[in-house]
């Protein structure tokens, strides 16, 4: 899955385009290749002033060629662990206090942010295309699974899901 980070948008926008920029990377991986800001453009929510509308974002992402698309809550990582590990990648809202998740580009985001799982590495570790890295070597991160669980469940357990044809 391609690492793009949110911060390369305009600055007007860059900071409110975690959703989208998650569900650019997907869109790439799966070769339906549209410039995150234009994703970001398609996806907004004219209504509620945001970016980071999850119908929304599975709507543009449908209208870009993703044969399905949807959002579900879940328990555990066990529920997506099969899904990443056939080669389909989900992206996963998050919600942390200021150091609750040390490993992250941001220091906290107690609205919510969207970050890409796009692999297990054994049993403990998740591994995460986080687009509000500066760029790969910041934004692809290797996270303790339990940090990262705990945040997620906590959040609501809720992840996009975007299938090709």
């Amino acid at each position: 899955v391609p690492y793009f980070s949110q911060r390369n948008l305009p600055p007007e926008i860059s900071g409110s385009c975690c959703s989208p920029t998650s569900v650019s990377m997907v869109l790439d991986y799966y070769e339906k290749n549209i410039d995150s800001e234009k994703f970001a453009r398609l996806a907004y929510d004219s209504r509620g002033q945001i970016y980071g509308n999850w119908p929304h974002n599975m709507a543009a992402a449908y209208l870009c060629g993703m044969g399905k698309t949807w959002v579900e809550s879940h328990s555990s990582f066990d529920e997506i662990y099969n899904e990443v590990r056939w080669g389909k990648p989900v992206i996963i809202s998050i919600a942390y206090g200021l150091n609750e998740l040390p490993h992250s580009p941001i220091r906290e985001a107690p609205e919510g942010h969207l970050i890409c799982v796009i692999g297990f590495n054994g049993p403990d570790t998740v591994i995460c295309n986080d687009p509000a890295g500066h760029n790969v070597e910041d934004g692809v991160i290797n996270y303790p699974r339990h940090e990262l669980e705990k945040i997620w469940i906590t959040h609501g357990g809720i992840a996009y899901h975007l299938w090709p044809n």
